[in-house]
């Protein structure tokens, strides 16, 4: 294989996934989008997006049992742990910082 063939291969594979890499970032933009008009709905028909098993938990006293109800509002969800944490926290009206 000669200079210029090999040039040419890696120049195809730079544009390859330069190409690539914008297509993923017009699918993420998409489904931000997509997400913000679903929490619109959502917020407009009131609907409770706490699962009822989390909130039971949440609502305990005992710090060890909230963050049980993070991991399992993660597996629920799909929620980051730093989005569980905020969502547990709103529901049981306490910081895990206190």
């Amino acid at each position: 294989m000669n200079a210029l063939t090999l040039f040419v291969l890696i120049l195809n594979f730079v544009i390859l996934f330069s190409i690539l890499g914008k297509h993923q970032d017009k699918v993420e933009r998409r489904l931000k989008r997509i997400e913000f008009y679903m929490d619109l709905v959502v917020d407009h028909l009131e609907l409770d997006r706490f699962p009822e098993e989390v909130k039971q938990i949440a609502l305990n006293a005992d710090p060890r049992q909230r963050l049980k109800a993070v991991k399992l509002y993660q597996e629920k969800t799909g929620a980051t742990f730093q989005e569980a944490v905020k969502a547990v926290e709103k529901v049981s009206g306490r910081s895990f910082r206190s």
